[in-house]
């Protein structure tokens, strides 16, 4: 929260890391800067593990999120603009379509998409 005898203003991490990257990596020219969010698919089954009574839902959790790691990407979210190469390059080792890319201008939005 920054400061403001008005009002409360926000800042998000990754705009500030956006903002100063160039402050970072130095030793690089940076062409384009942009967010990337990628959601996986989430067809996990944490239902099974919840009928065992003894066992610690921290470590269920736990598990279930090294598994979402390995699932496939549905779609990736951009703030900010990318160079067409950048984007095919994504979405080449992403095994994703221009279908799934979503241009956004803001904070993440975290609700349900449906494609077109």
């Amino acid at each position: 929260m920054l400061p403001d005898k008005e009002k409360l203003r926000f800042i998000l991490a990754e705009d500030v890391i956006l903002h100063y990257c160039s402050d970072v990596f130095t030793n690089y020219r940076i062409l384009d800067k942009a967010l990337i969010r990628i959601t996986r698919n989430a067809d996990i089954n944490m239902e099974e593990a919840l009928y065992d009574h003894d066992v610690d839902l921290r470590d269920v959790m736990g598990e279930l999120l090294k598994k979402r790691k390995k699932l496939s990407p549905v779609r990736m979210e951009l703030s900010g603009k990318l160079d067409d190469s950048a984007i095919k390059y994504l979405c080449a080792n992403l095994d994703l379509t221009t279908n799934q890319i979503i241009a956004t201008e803001g904070p993440p939005r975290y609700g349900i998409y449906i494609p077109a």
